[in-house]
């Protein structure tokens, strides 16, 4: 009697195997949740330093306000005009040079400490995020079949809203861990905020080494595309 052959695992988790065994992709996965959970951080740790840094209870709300305000702002006003910008250059460099410059930008956040400069830094770690997001959507396609791609889709999203609840678990445990930290080193600014910008920093920086070992497919460009003006670019998306 003949042994039944093994069939390859079916349904999602298979599909979901089938594409992390991908090598290049699962390297690349890996900095989308890194980036997505230094941004869930980034967002808790920066909100509540704005309390923290306020002078008053009416201007910490005026502060957490401001927060946010910065953060959507920058993709309401640049959010297409970063998009066609960032499809002009190598999307490897553009996703290495983000990391990058956000892990600097979230240093300086407790290294200066003050309101204002933790509005400026926010800002500007948006507008640089403008850039990265849809290098990262762009780069996707190219490391898995098409067949595959849907999956792929999917665990994008589980990287960008699934490491929310980690980061948020990991700053309750950060602004725990302050107050043993502090006493045992009282010569250390071991606020919980500062800690988790810390973290924060980390992701971004791990996540540009990571990008740095893969080696992105070329993508051929048509000659045609461009020379296309940077206002139809915008126009059609």
């Amino acid at each position: 009697m003949s042994q039944p052959e093994h069939s390859p695992p079916a349904g999602l988790a298979g599909d979901v195997r089938g594409v992390l065994a991908i090598t290049a992709f699962r390297r690349l996965w890996s900095t989308f949740a890194l980036s997505s959970f230094g941004d869930w951080l980034g967002i808790l740790a920066t909100t509540s330093l704005a309390g923290t840094l306020a002078t008053s209870p009416a201007a910490e709300y005026l502060a957490v306000s401001g927060i946010f305000i910065l953060r959507l702002a920058p993709a309401i006003v640049f959010g297409p005009l970063a998009g066609a910008l960032a499809d002009r250059f190598n999307r490897r460099t553009v996703m290495i040079v983000g990391d990058g410059l956000r892990f600097l930008l979230i240093c300086t956040i407790p290294l200066v400490g003050t309101l204002w400069w933790l509005y400026v830094a926010t800002l500007l770690i948006e507008c640089v995020g403008l850039f990265w997001a849809p290098a990262k959507e762009a780069a996707m396609p190219n490391f898995v079949p098409r067949d595959k791609l849907e999956t792929a889709n999917q665990l994008s999203l589980v990287a960008d809203y699934g490491t929310a609840p980690v980061a948020a678990l990991l700053f309750s445990g950060l602004a725990l861990v302050n107050t043993p930290l502090h006493a045992v080193m009282p010569g250390l600014d071991a606020s919980g905020d500062y800690l988790a910008l810390w973290v924060d920093a980390l992701t971004f920086l791990v996540s540009a080494v990571v990008v740095w070992t893969i080696t992105f497919p070329p993508v051929a460009h048509e000659v045609s595309a461009r020379a296309e003006t940077l206002w139809r670019t915008i126009v059609d998306g």
